[in-house]
């Protein structure tokens, strides 16, 4: 989901689910090529593996020229957006970053499948 021009201006929300790694949200903000982040799982395990496609996130934003600052995790699910800011994002680069965040996630899910075979 990503939202804009309205209350929650430049903000992109993903929501997985997946039989590895439960329910698993994330909101993205970005502003002038700066993203910071929110990672939420039912799963403590799921936070604790998060660190490894959070760091092929980074480098992937990085390298299309985004700056990536604090991404927080914690351990739940919420119903309220969290992390919401007023800014002027681009709708493109939120999509490019929900898309990195989702790649990441499936490439991580990918090796972990591969590995049990």
């Amino acid at each position: 989901l990503i939202q804009k021009n309205s209350g929650n201006k430049g903000t992109a929300q993903i929501t997985m689910q997946s039989d590895e790694l439960g329910l698993l949200q994330a909101s993205f903000t970005a502003r002038d090529h700066k993203v910071s982040g929110f990672v939420t799982s039912e799963q403590q395990q799921t936070l604790q593996q998060a660190g490894e496609w959070m760091e092929e996130v980074k480098k992937n934003l990085t390298s299309q020229g985004f700056e990536v600052g604090e991404v927080a995790y914690a351990k739940g699910t919420r119903e309220v957006p969290v992390g919401l800011a007023e800014n002027s994002s681009d709708t493109k680069d939120l999509y490019q970053i929900a898309k990195t965040f989702v790649k990441a996630v499936s490439n991580y899910l990918e090796r972990m499948n591969k590995n049990e075979n």
